[in-house]
């Protein structure tokens, strides 16, 4: 061995170069000088990179193997509901939504969602989710809390100040744990109920022998940390705990993204989609994720229709101004109507049933400013002196189209001015105007699991070959810049004073902080067809 310096064997340095992708290595790999390598060490090192070759062919196969036992889960984690949706990689065409959720009220178990709410007991592991939590508990169990995954100073003005934000901190310290703890701790029970809903359906032999790809969906308005905050929550949650058939792949995808999956998969079919060829100006879609907290919209461009390939087409925007606010107006409506005194002092059981029966099954759905009457079953307490000598079974509340509009107009005005603001965004990048359609009255089936499908979707475009898939987006809008940073000699007419600084070794002035950009904010990324 000694010191003797030997140049690395051609045949092995050139297996080096194919196998390695850091371009500094590439480009130095076959003039590599290795100190004391025998040639008998060298020789050793091709037979083993025989070997890795040849097992690198099996993989191959292996991974197609795999591929068909692969689950594809999609977590849409909500501010106010949750749901979860799931299909094998080899059949895109069937994808299953998790329902049956453990409940107090029997008709609530077959909905495609859960409410994101926890209630912790007195044990440190024991709590009730969902629609198990008691109907006299919603004071006291924590909601909301998804809200505060995300540091204040990048909450809006009004999320930071508003009356949830305020009420998840309070439950959040009264319960003594972290958000992060306090997600997983609800995730976990999420999960494990959707892994036996799965297991019951597939047999709990093949589910064993099945690897898992999990997309969670996030807000597209959300920062990049909160990624890793939700990929610890769902680490701890045990989402992604060794599993005999293999690791458990995670990623994420945004809630508008999942959104847009969804529905362009049943978009793929209509005739009227027009592709600009080789010039901008195709049809665009405007995607509105209007979820429980935040509404968040995304824009896209068709780039081809067979398959449908689309392309995002400006920056994303989004808002607090979802269905919670919705839900506090109605509350503030009915507030007014049988006395703020009356209403403060019904119990909570009795408030939840009302909103459960008469406004989120009721009207909260149906309502879409038709001129008809809604009848409202009031609780005891809401009753008149005459109904309760009279002893009235029970007392009702006619509300007509003037009481609710105003209930719906401040939000719907909201949302409204996001679309807006998105088509205008659009227009501005085409330089033109555009015909934008207004077409809030159209419907697309399964809205409510939209989000939970198109994670789905994004997972199984991940683990397929993605050519097989009819959906793709072939470019994203970066959310932010992503570069690092060097120094070079200062320049006083192009660097500032405040970075200028000596630099002992080489003996002159340099600017420090300086930045080399790769990706600024607002550029199309484009995407590897793996990466869906």
């Amino acid at each position: 061995m000694g010191g003797e310096r030997r140049q690395l064997p051609n045949k092995l340095a050139k297996w080096l170069l194919l196998r390695n992708t850091d371009p500094y290595f590439a480009t130095k790999a076959s003039g590599i000088l290795w100190n004391g390598l025998s040639i008998a060490a060298s020789e050793a090192l091709i037979a083993v990179a025989g070997v890795k070759s040849r097992q690198s062919r099996r993989s191959g196969r292996d991974n197609v193997r795999a591929k068909k036992n692969t689950i594809v889960i999609g977590i849409d984690f909500g501010t106010t509901f949750s749901g979860i949706s799931w299909a094998f990689a080899g059949q895109p065409k069937n994808i299953e939504v998790i329902t049956q959720w453990p409940s107090e009220l029997s008709f609530n178990s077959d909905t495609e969602k859960t409410p994101s709410t926890l209630l912790y007991g007195t044990l440190q592991d024991d709590a009730t989710w969902g629609y198990s939590v008691p109907a006299h508990s919603t004071d006291e169990c924590l909601k909301w809390f998804k809200l505060l995954l995300i540091d204040p100073r990048d909450l809006s003005p009004e999320l930071r100040e508003s009356a949830q934000i305020a009420t998840a901190k309070r439950l959040l310290e009264t319960s003594n744990r972290e958000v992060v703890e306090v997600i997983s701790s609800y995730l976990q029970r999420l999960w494990n109920h959707s892994i036996d809903c799965i297991a019951r359906s597939t047999g709990k032999g093949l589910l064993r022998l099945c690897t898992f790809r999990v997309v969670v969906t996030i807000p597209a308005i959300w920062p990049e940390y909160s990624k890793a905050r939700m990929r610890r929550a769902a680490g701890d949650a045990g989402i992604l705990d060794i599993r005999p058939a293999g690791e458990t792949v995670l990623s994420f995808v945004t809630e508008p993204e999942a959104a847009a999956l969804a529905t362009l998969c049943d978009l793929r079919f209509r005739p009227d989609i027009k592709v600009a060829l080789g010039i901008p100006g195709g049809d665009h879609f405007v995607v509105c994720d209007a979820g429980g907290g935040t509404v968040d919209l995304t824009s896209y461009e068709a780039v081809t229709t067979d398959p449908l390939v689309v392309k995002e087409a400006v920056k994303g925007d989004g808002r607090l101004c979802g269905c919670l606010f919705l839900d506090q107006a109605f509350v503030e409506m009915m507030r007014s109507k049988v006395g703020s005194h009356v209403w403060d002092a019904l119990p909570n059981e009795e408030i939840r049933q009302l909103l459960h029966n008469d406004w989120e099954h009721g009207i909260k759905k149906q309502f879409h400013g038709q001129d008809r009457d809604w009848v409202v079953t009031l609780p005891y307490g809401c009753r008149s002196a005459a109904d309760q000598i009279s002893r009235a079974r029970k007392s009702v509340l006619i509300l007509n189209n003037s009481d609710l509009e105003p209930v719906f107009c401040q939000i719907v005005r909201q949302i409204e001015d996001l679309v807006k603001k998105q088509v205008e965004q659009v227009q501005l990048k085409h330089n033109k105007s555009p015909k934008a359609s207004k077409s809030y009255d159209t419907h697309f089936s399964r809205l409510w699991s939209a989000i939970c499908r198109g994670a789905v979707i994004r997972g199984l475009t991940q683990a397929r070959d993605s050519r097989e898939f009819p959906v793709k987006i072939a470019s994203r809008i970066a959310r932010i810049s992503y570069g690092t940073t060097f120094y070079e000699t200062f320049n006083p007419t192009i660097h500032l004073n405040i970075d200028r600084a000596w630099d002992e070794k080489e003996m002159k002035w340099v600017a420090n902080n300086q930045v080399q950009w790769y990706l600024k904010q607002v550029r199309p990324t484009k995407r590897r067809a793996s990466d869906g």
